[in-house]
Formats: C-alpha cells, structure tokens, sequence
C-alpha cells in the first residue's frame, strides 16, 4: 500500500504555535544539564514563553489565514475521492481544515468515487487475475454493515495494486486512512459469504489482517537525532503549564509537557488532554 503524508504551510504553521512538534536545537548541554534526572525534575526555564496573548494573537492569525484560503461549497465542487487532504490526530480534514465526518455513508461515499477512478485503468487487468469483478463481488449490500465496508476497501487494495504510480501516490493514503475506519476487529468472525469471495478471488492473507504496529516515529527521530521520547505516563515529563485555548477537543483540557535527553539536542512535547482522572 503506497503512503503520502499531506502537510501545508497552514497545517505546519498550527503545529508550529500549538507546540506540538518536536525540534531540533542546535546547543550544547550546560554542565549543570548533564544529570537527566536533575535536567527532567522540573519546568524547563529555557524554553520560550507562549503567554495566553500571544496564543490569542496566533490563533486570531491562523483564523484569519482560514479564511482567506477557504473555498465556498467545496465538497460540491470536487469529487469525493479527492475530499481528504490531510489526516491530523485520527481526523480526516478536507482542504478547507473541516472536518469530514467518518460516517458509513461518508466512508461508503469516498470509497465508491476512489473506486471508480481507479476502475477506470485497472479494472481489466483485475479482472484477469482476479477471474472476477471486484465490484460484484466486494462493492456489495448483501452483506453486515462493518463487512460492507471492509469489503469495499479489499477492493479498493486490489484496484491500487493494478494501478499506476500516480494512482497510487494519489490514492494509496487516503485507502489506507478509511481503512482505521473500516477494519474489522477479528477476520475470524467474517461471515462465510465475504470469506468465499475473498477465496475465490485469491486475495493475499496480509489484506485481511490489520498493518502490525511499527516505531516510525521512534525510528525517524533517531535518523534526525534528536532525543527518543519515554513512554507516557513517565516522571520525565514534566508540565510546562496548561494550553490557555481549546485545542482538538472541547471538552478536555490541554496541558503541555517537555523532555530534554542531555545527551542529545532537541525537546519532546507531548500535548495529553485530560478530563478530571481520564487522560486522552
């Protein structure tokens, strides 16, 4: 499955204000930094301070930048295959940084305009090495609503693989972001009708499981060097105070936290959202 990762310059510019990024920075540790224990037992004085004004001023200015760049009656204008452009925080957003909603409807939506894009080019040689339509066979209703759409997104794989480079740089990552929505949770409770199609079209066993969970990020933090973050809950990170503005959700609030590895430049952020008790 090819990936894309979409980021613009207003994406990068929130991400930027909101401090929940990881920079590298260029400094060497003071002699008194060296104990990571000592470095990591309180707020870190040396980071610079986002008073609740200037937060104010930033989040007036990414509006306004909203704004600007916003399109009236986009989703009108546009197919559905090419709604999502950017995938934050297990948020589908379209260009406009509006939220589309992960709805069966909206999934079936965006599944069936992708589909008949890529039909177009790869549907013949599918077909010879299926034996069968991918449409008859998967993009079915006779079938429960959670297969439905698993089955759609089989398809969906299937098409990609036939598919040229430029289909699948276009396509591969929005398949593969409906695809956290439409998993099922356990293949061995597939129900013996999409268990037979998936037989008799001969689909490879590692599209029906689940993508095993991969260190991405601690791997690309490492080929930057910069610090590897601990796992959270972890007495390393220490608070550096509450974000003073709603941010992802409105009904937790955000608390900005910070590691610094002595021995490696950078700084960890971490932005947990917390309700009393329950942290998300």
């Amino acid at each position: 499955m090819v990936t894309k990762t979409k980021i613009s310059c207003l994406i990068a510019s929130t991400m930027g204000v909101l401090l929940a990024v990881q920079a590298q920075i260029q400094q060497t540790p003071k002699p008194n930094e060296q104990d990571p224990e000592a470095l990591n037992s309180a707020r870190q004085k040396e980071y610079p301070v986002f008073s609740l004004e200037a937060q104010k001023a930033a989040m007036a200015r990414i509006e306004e930048m909203r704004r600007k760049q916003r399109v009236a009656g986009l989703r009108n204008s546009i197919s559905p295959a090419d709604w999502i452009q950017f995938s934050y925080h297990g948020l589908l957003l379209d260009s406009n940084l509006d939220v589309i909603e992960t709805t069966p409807e909206t999934i079936s939506k965006i599944q069936a305009s992708i589909y008949s894009v890529l039909q177009q080019s790869a549907r013949a040689e599918a077909l010879k090495r299926r034996g069968r339509e991918l449409k008859s066979a998967l993009f079915v209703r006779d079938l429960p609503g959670e297969e439905r759409l698993f089955a759609r997104g089989l398809a969906l794989e299937t098409l990609l693989a036939e598919s040229d480079q430029q289909l699948q740089a276009r396509y591969g990552w929005r398949a593969q972001l409906l695809g956290g929505f439409t998993t099922l949770r356990s293949t061995s409770a597939m129900s013996s009708k999409l268990a037979a199609r998936v037989q008799q079209l001969g689909l490879p066993a590692d599209m029906l499981q689940p993508a095993p969970p991969r260190s991405e990020y601690v791997e690309t933090c490492r080929a930057q060097q910069v610090p590897i973050p601990p796992d959270w809950p972890d007495p390393r990170w220490i608070s550096q105070g509450p974000l003073a503005f709603v941010f992802i959700s409105g009904t937790f609030d955000a608390e900005v936290f910070a590691y610094k590895d002595p021995a490696v430049p950078g700084v960890c952020y971490a932005l947990p959202r917390r309700s009393g008790a329950s942290i998300e």
